[in-house]
């Protein structure tokens, strides 16, 4: 019984010196306003991934950058397996129905 009560109250020391400290960490403030203004010019253009979340149409590509315009945007990457350049086109939807 003794270790029984012995056990409950290391448990519940512990649960307390995990969760009291944890409960007064301050976390950041994230600024979730878009941008007032936002010059599309300046984004059209090529860009090159220099890091990246692998996207299913570009795994186990390298080199891979991707070409935007206004109405249409362009990626490609080459793959190492095909030796060859592959890639993908989207066209820009309305927004309507």
């Amino acid at each position: 019984m003794n270790i029984i009560l012995l056990l409950l109250a290391t448990l519940a020391a512990t649960a307390l010196l995990v969760v009291v400290p944890a409960s007064f960490c301050r976390r950041p403030k994230i600024d979730r306003r878009t941008v007032a203004r936002f010059d599309v010019a300046r984004y059209m253009g090529r860009w090159y991934e220099i890091a990246r979340i692998e996207n299913r149409f570009e795994r186990g590509m390298t080199d891979v950058w991707a070409d935007y315009r206004v109405a249409r945007a362009r990626e490609r990457g080459y793959d190492p397996e095909r030796l060859s350049w592959a890639g993908r086109r989207s066209e820009r939807r309305s927004g309507r129905g």
